[in-house]
């Protein structure tokens, strides 16, 4: 049974996890992980890594038999074998739905996403505690797809450039809004007919 952990909570509020959407053999799954471990080919970074002499050879090759597993290339193969990883965390959409809008009110979800809509309309910025209850939310929205069927890596961590570790070819890999590719009935973050996807867009 699933139980709700603060520290998970505060972990996707300091961008240290994220929440990712699986495609593989047409099951769909939820993960939320550490965001490095998104990285399909960890190889790549840590042999920029490695270039920049930033890292020795020995911690080169230690730090890919140590991360995820040692499943330095996550593929199809092997996704799997990342799923029952300990710090690997599979949920379902009603667990997402508890965990996106935790510790908010009926009354201050629909103020929030009356806000929200007032910024995209009208551009005026949102300040102090009505913007930081906004990122609590956005926080809690996923960053990743992985579409190992269809070869499709996108992500919304803008900060991040993890599309540059997808090695393989023939896959597209970039940044940008993946929300068409999930289903409807996986949208956990619409409640009452508001979708609050839009928070993604402040």
């Amino acid at each position: 049974m699933f139980k709700l952990d603060e520290k998970l909570l505060e972990e996707l509020w300091l961008n240290e996890k994220s929440i990712a959407y699986f495609v593989c053999d047409s099951v769909s799954y939820w993960v939320i992980d550490y965001k490095y471990h998104y990285q399909l080919d960890e190889e790549v970074e840590a042999k920029a890594l490695l270039d920049k002499g930033y890292i020795t050879l020995e911690t080169f090759y230690s730090g890919l038999k140590n991360s995820r597993g040692g499943i330095s290339k996550l593929k199809k193969e092997n996704f799997a074998k990342y799923l029952e990883l300990g710090e690997t965390i599979v949920l379902s959409t009603a667990n997402l739905k508890q965990i996106i809008f935790h510790g908010f009110s009926q009354e201050r979800l629909g103020e929030l996403y009356s806000s929200i809509e007032y910024y995209l309309s009208s551009g005026y910025e949102l300040e102090g505690d009505l913007l930081d209850a906004i990122n609590q939310i956005k926080s809690r929205l996923p960053r990743y797809y992985i579409n190992f069927d269809r070869q499709i890596y996108l992500h919304t961590d803008y900060d991040y450039s993890p599309e540059s570790s997808v090695s393989y070819e023939e896959w597209v890999a970039s940044v940008g809004d993946f929300s068409y590719y999930i289903p409807d009935s996986k949208n956990y973050w619409i409640l009452n007919e508001k979708n609050f996807w839009k928070a993604m867009h402040l």
